[in-house]
């Protein structure tokens, strides 16, 4: 279990000496301590480093995005929105207009009250 800082930045490095292995490479054993050094790297970090929430639509539309997996060009596609207006809107070189504020909204399930809050 990490506990520290110190053992979390050592933990990390154990896994990147064992990821640049290659998984092909690893014995079982080392892949089960991969596993395991994985998990206790997520637990540690679930606890422990706090991400600031989003104060933006745009920030929370890129995290919605990156908690999705979901790319810029998968957005547009989905929401029949043009990928150079969402690309545009995202680096706040256009306005988010009602389309864009629709699709966030149906996509991305971010709640109305955020987006209307922040008009």
């Amino acid at each position: 279990m990490i506990t520290t800082e110190k053992k979390y930045n050592e933990t990390l490095q154990k896994i990147d000496a064992l990821m640049k292995k290659g998984e092909e490479n690893l014995t079982e054993n080392q892949f089960e301590q991969l596993a395991k050094m994985a998990k206790e790297v997520e637990t540690y970090e679930q606890q422990h480093i706090i991400l600031p929430a989003p104060e933006t639509i745009c920030e929370m539309v890129e995290m919605k995005l990156f908690e999705r997996r979901m790319t810029q060009t998968e957005f547009a596609k989905r929401s029949g929105l043009g990928l150079p207006k969402v690309n545009q809107i995202l680096k706040g070189k256009r306005s988010i207009d009602v389309a864009f504020l629709k699709a966030v909204y149906t996509l991305l399930g971010i709640p109305a009250d955020f987006l209307l809050s922040r008009i």
